[in-house]
């Protein structure tokens, strides 16, 4: 039982990474989109 454990642990915790990650590279899109509109 303790390795299929720690294999849905290590799951949930590279699902909470990868949405982090993909909030991230949302903002630095909508920053960058700013920038550009304030550029131009």
């Amino acid at each position: 039982m303790a390795p299929v454990a720690t294999i849905d642990t290590t799951m949930i915790a590279a699902k909470k990474i990868a949405l982090n990650w993909v909030g991230v590279f949302i903002v630095l899109k909508i920053v960058a989109k700013q920038r550009c509109r304030k550029n131009s």
